[in-house]
């Protein structure tokens, strides 16, 4: 056995609940080392001092402070989840995102197109007069504007 195994065992063997083999260890090492032999009789100095100071008195309160702090526990307000914490936060940046396009889509010039090309013909749809009014009259083709 070396030291810090016969350490960790000090407690149990102060208090007699090592089996025989684990006892005889001990009790080897203690006869060749002097520190742990050493150690054990600060172990049971100590459980004795505490034995004869009797059992320990509870503050004066120690249960109604107790039972306080449980009840106000129980009433902490709950861990806030992921979206609970962060929707606060990004509702606002979805807000003026959405607002920045429709200023965008309003700003720009009606039929203007999505991107400039230096090739693109003009193009107009030729409906029905007769039903044009109602906008579903038949298509009667596509005119291409050539002017250059």
């Amino acid at each position: 056995m070396n030291c810090r195994e016969c350490q960790k065992n000090l407690s149990d063997y102060r208090d007699d609940r090592l089996d025989e083999t684990q006892r005889n260890s001990v009790d080897a090492h203690r006869r060749e080392c002097a520190a742990c032999d050493k150690s054990y009789r600060l172990v049971r100095r100590s459980m004795e001092i505490m034995a004869a100071e009797g059992p320990a008195q509870p503050p004066t309160g120690l249960a109604e402070r107790a039972a306080r702090a449980a009840f106000t526990a129980g009433q902490a307000a709950p861990t806030r989840s992921f979206f609970d914490r962060w929707i606060p936060v990004a509702w606002p940046s979805a807000a003026l995102a959405a607002a920045a396009a429709v200023v965008l889509m309003l700003t720009s010039p009606a039929g203007a197109p999505a991107a400039s090309s230096a090739n693109v013909d003009s193009i107009s749809i030729v409906m029905d007069d007769a039903e044009a009014d109602d906008f579903e009259g038949d298509i009667l083709g596509v005119e291409e504007d050539d002017e250059e």
